[in-house]
């Protein structure tokens, strides 16, 4: 992890493949601006959950693909602006370049943090309502991470958490929910600033209090190894007729930590409700990251 200066025109290192999406406020035209000024060829990123296809420039593929994706797409240094791209299209584009153990790339992501979020209504205190998208297109299957449970099956759900709890109950409410034993949060502490944390952990207090079986885990809100360490030990935790679920519904960098634990693995399940981005639901460019894996 590495922090890029405010005033920096690209990353430190020099890609050979960028791979963004659209900006919908400040930060992500920053993100964006530094995305493209450190590669050399730049590809406009779009996955649909209805037919499971993801547009990678002109072409389409897929998402199950990945061979094709892999050798579309040769280069041994790539770059995803996670700024812009969401959790899904992460997940797709790691395990397309980091799966295959043999073939050897370097993957880097950029992120901005934002100056504020734009709460949707004031309240008195920590206790703010936020609200991020426009609409949800609903829980749906993402190829590689959508075997069912099957009926002699639990659920360890592990889900990244942010300022929305209706995402969460969305989870639980689902058909897995019948199948889900345990549950851990995970919180972006220590948050991106402080208090913020209050903001996530205020609308959650009636799902945790609700489920016995729940327990909560902190990781740092611009930390994607900390996030990665949390899933490693549920991982490890789960038992005979057990599968691990994970819902990426936290900050970006808690999404990268999810996509880098997620891509190289196999057996396990995917749970997001694909929201249409509000667009400029923050305000200002706080810190800028750049994190940069390969596959070992």
């Amino acid at each position: 992890m590495r922090l890029i200066a405010p005033s920096a025109a690209s990353t430190p290192e020099t890609f050979d493949l960028v791979f963004v999406s659209q900006a919908i406020d400040e930060r992500g035209s920053r993100s964006l601006e530094i995305a493209r000024n450190s590669a050399n060829h730049v590809v406009e990123v779009d996955y649909d959950p209805e037919t499971f296809h993801l547009k990678l420039g002109d072409a389409a593929f897929r998402a199950s693909d990945l061979d094709s994706i892999r050798q579309a797409f040769p280069g041994a240094m790539i770059l995803l602006d996670a700024t812009s791209l969401d959790p899904v299209e992460m997940l797709i584009l790691s395990r397309a370049f980091l799966y295959n153990a043999e073939d050897r790339r370097r993957l880097g992501f950029v992120y901005a943090e934002p100056a504020h979020y734009k709460p949707a209504t004031v309240a008195i205190g920590m206790d703010y309502a936020f609200t991020f998208a426009d609409k949800f297109r609903g829980l749906k299957s993402v190829p590689g991470f959508a075997n069912e449970l099957r009926d002699d099956e639990g659920g360890r759900l592990v889900a990244c958490l942010g300022f929305e709890a209706d995402r969460l109950d969305r989870i639980l409410q689902d058909d897995d929910g019948n199948f889900i034993k345990h549950v851990t949060l995970i919180f972006g502490v220590p948050p991106y600033r402080t208090t913020w944390e209050m903001h996530a952990l205020l609308p959650h207090e009636r799902v945790i209090s609700k489920h016995r079986s729940c327990e909560l885990a902190f990781a740092g809100a611009n930390n994607p190894k900390a996030t990665y360490e949390c899933l490693k030990e549920s991982f490890q935790a789960i038992g005979q007729g057990e599968r691990l679920i994970i819902a990426p519904l936290g900050s970006k960098p808690s999404s990268i930590g999810i996509a880098l634990f997620a891509c190289c693995r196999d057996n396990i399940r995917l749970k997001y409700d694909f929201p249409v981005k509000l667009e400029g639901r923050t305000e200002g460019v706080g810190a800028i990251h750049r994190y940069l894996v390969d596959r070992r």
